[in-house]
């Protein structure tokens, strides 16, 4: 490249990280403001949740005590304003009843360091299966696979699994078995079943699919597509064309699924009797541990907007119409 073609290429690659710059800027804005709406609505709807975090305890002098340190004898709107502020200055308290006196940030920290490889597989298995079932007989086969029967029926197997461990050891029949995991433990054979039911028997497969079936119809008769093809394009070329311009639509279906994920890890969780952070905050809002709610919101959010923000930034690089804001 000649230094005159090299000095005229530079202007144009600035202009283009500028608009990309100045058109991303206001999606990050928004992807805050997400973020910080979360928050303020935990707060708001653990504080309105009948009864107080105290209200099991017997000592009513106790009960006192702690209405006053916990703040919970003032109005609900400055419980908010303070939490919210907390969070602002990384200042997340302690636990009330889940963990009382724990530090939320360590109970988030584990919790989330527990749930994120599971909730990653699961994303990446429904978005490779349903990247792979292709046309649309593939998505309304995915669609059939995330039935409401598969789910219960997969339901179903660690509880049987587990009855059946705890009968051999109450019987002597055999010691516990490496396979078998306590609630506070972690065990492979659940967790390959957790990432099994939340990422093929939830709708986040399916809804992949649609969305690359839908494209994929749409791509077919583009103007580039058939140009290609009347000037006696191969198959193999055509091919090459089609997954370039899949990227984006695969990444807006990634996008897409990934917070309805999210809210399915909390009740997968539960219901696998798994530790994570789906589970940790079943069981603070169950008890009214506003600290820790609002604790696990931050981060399962935050990690919401992270990956959000991070595929809309590759989505927005791969395809120049998006970076220019067209």
């Amino acid at each position: 490249m000649s230094p005159a073609a090299a000095g005229a290429a530079t202007p144009s690659a600035r202009v283009g990280i500028a608009a990309l710059a100045r058109n991303y800027s206001g999606r990050l804005a928004g992807w805050g403001l997400a973020w910080l709406g979360a928050v303020v609505l935990a707060q708001v709807l653990v504080a309105f949740a009948p009864g107080d975090a105290i209200d099991t305890l017997p000592d009513p002098a106790l009960r006192e005590q702690l209405s006053a340190e916990w703040g919970l004898g003032t109005p609900v709107y400055l419980r908010v304003f303070r939490g919210t502020a907390g969070v602002l200055a990384g200042d997340l308290g302690s636990s009330w009843t889940v963990q009382p006196g724990a530090p939320v940030g360590d109970a988030v920290v584990g919790a989330m360091c527990a749930s994120l490889p599971v909730l990653g597989a699961a994303w990446a298995l429904a978005v490779g299966v349903g990247a792979a079932a292709r046309g649309r007989k593939g998505a309304r086969i995915a669609r059939a696979m995330s039935a409401v029967p598969v789910v219960l029926l997969a339901l179903c197997v660690p509880g049987g699994v587990n009855a059946l461990a705890w009968k051999g050891m109450a019987e002597g029949w055999w010691t516990r078995p490496a396979f078998f995991a306590l609630p506070v433990e972690g065990g492979a054979v659940r967790d390959l079943l957790l990432v099994g039911v939340l990422g093929l028997g939830s709708a986040a497969m399916a809804e992949v699919a649609a969305r690359l079936a839908e494209a994929d119809a749409r791509l077919e008769e583009a103007g580039f597509l058939l140009a290609a093809r009347a000037h006696g394009a191969d198959e193999r070329a055509l091919r090459r064309l089609r997954w370039r311009h899949r990227v984006v639509p695969l990444v807006e279906a990634a996008q897409a699924v990934f917070t309805p994920l999210v809210g399915g890890l909390v009740v997968v969780e539960r219901l696998f009797a798994r530790p994570g952070a789906g589970d940790l905050l079943w069981r603070a809002v169950e008890l009214r541990d506003v600290p820790l709610a609002t604790g696990v919101v931050v981060a399962l959010t935050g990690t919401t907007v992270v990956v959000g923000a991070s595929l809309d930034l590759l989505r927005r690089a791969w395809d120049p119409r998006l970076r220019m804001g067209a």
